[in-house]
């Protein structure tokens, strides 16, 4: 039997496409003697006559390979786009033609092919994150390449609606929105974010950057607390978190009444931590700071008494005193003005200040009492 030459098995081809003898025959030689051409087309003639799309695409997209091969990209982008006619949702040649517009810059190519393959997942009902994932990067291309911070929003607001999980999104969203001052709107695409985080690193990093923004931005001081509370709870020997948590509290915008108290109350936790560290004097510049919140508070005040008593510290004890005396009422303040009598006439040789600390004291006390004892000493 005399065996086939070449032009005998492609006019056999030409005359029927299907003939798969004829077709490996074609193959077979046209890959021994590297002829990529005639290969590539006869890959594109056979696959036009296939039942099977996804099979059609797979023949196409090898022809585009061989194209590719021999430099010609024109052939091969047109190959690969006759392949997506045939099967839309064809991933490999979706990433070929994908990295081929970014080669070449060709932006509006890449959102055209982005949009291809979403529309093609949307038709075949596939999972909603693999759906985020195409309008994350759609978003990308508009912001990043195109400027249009318009579209670029579009994208990333479906990309986060379709998957609340997707944080490049979300980030890309208040990112956008920061840099026109929406911060309303930054505020709640923290709020998606921490919905559905679970992880406690990123959750404390998401508390703090929304409570930063609601305390500086917009001004809204419970729920910024709110946020730094639940830091502190996270992360409960961080005492900047506490201190800062303090200092929301303290602030002259806090919007309704017992936030100083809650100052006062958050600086003397701290201050009962660095006492317990040994580290005495931080532990009086929070005390300090507790009655600078909180003038009236009595915890702030006894603790405080007690850290001066215990370091020496009488001139710091007899301001303490003269600043209780001027917030306080009867018979507190008849009680402080003996304790500094006693200071200054024991501790700082005051005896003047003394007498007059025990003079004042007489107004509100029985005859005969520790105040009248005391001038009767002097």
């Amino acid at each position: 039997m005399t065996k086939k030459t070449t032009r005998e098995f492609e006019t056999s081809f030409r005359r029927d496409p299907t003939d798969p003898a004829a077709f490996a025959a074609l193959r077979r030689r046209y890959q021994a003697e590297a002829r990529h051409f005639e290969l590539a087309m006869l890959y594109e003639r056979r696959a036009e006559q296939l039942d099977d799309l996804q099979a059609a695409a797979d023949l196409l997209a090898d022809a585009a390979s061989l194209h590719a091969s021999s430099n010609d990209r024109l052939a091969e982008a047109r190959v690969l786009r006759k392949a997506l006619k045939i099967d839309p949702g064809h991933q490999r040649s979706l990433r070929r033609l994908r990295e081929m517009a970014e080669q070449d810059q060709r932006w509006i190519d890449l959102v055209y092919l982005a949009m291809h393959e979403l529309e093609a997942l949307q038709r075949a009902g596939a999972d909603a994150r693999r759906i985020a994932r195409i309008d994350q990067q759609l978003g990308q291309i508009w912001e990043d390449k195109l400027f249009r911070l318009d579209r670029a929003i579009h994208h990333y607001r479906r990309a986060f609606k379709a998957d609340p999980g997707n944080g490049e999104a979300i980030e890309a969203g208040r990112r956008i929105y920061g840099t026109v001052g929406q911060w309303q709107t930054v505020a709640q695409l923290y709020q998606v974010e921490l919905a559905n985080c679970a992880d406690n690193e990123r959750r404390l990093a998401l508390l703090l950057a929304l409570g930063a923004l609601q305390r500086d931005k917009l001004g809204e001081m419970e729920p910024a607390a709110r946020c730094y509370s639940e830091a502190c709870q996270l992360r409960p020997n961080d005492e900047q978190l506490l201190e800062a948590l303090g200092e929301i509290y303290a602030s002259p915008a806090w919007p309704t009444a017992g936030g100083l108290d809650q100052a006062a109350a958050t600086f003397i936790q701290i201050a009962q931590r660095r006492h317990s560290q040994g580290d005495r004097d931080q532990a009086i510049a929070y005390l300090r700071r507790a009655l600078g919140a909180d003038p009236e508070n009595e915890a702030a005040s006894a603790q405080l008494e007690t850290a001066y008593e215990e370091t020496g510290r009488w001139e710091d004890l007899d301001r303490l005193y003269r600043q209780r005396i001027g917030v306080t009422v009867p018979p507190e303040t008849t009680e402080l003005l003996m304790h500094r009598g006693e200071l200054l006439e024991r501790m700082l040789g005051d005896r003047k200040g003394a007498r007059e600390c025990y003079e004042a004291a007489l107004v509100d006390e029985p005859l005969g009492g520790p105040a009248s004892k005391r001038l009767a000493q002097l």
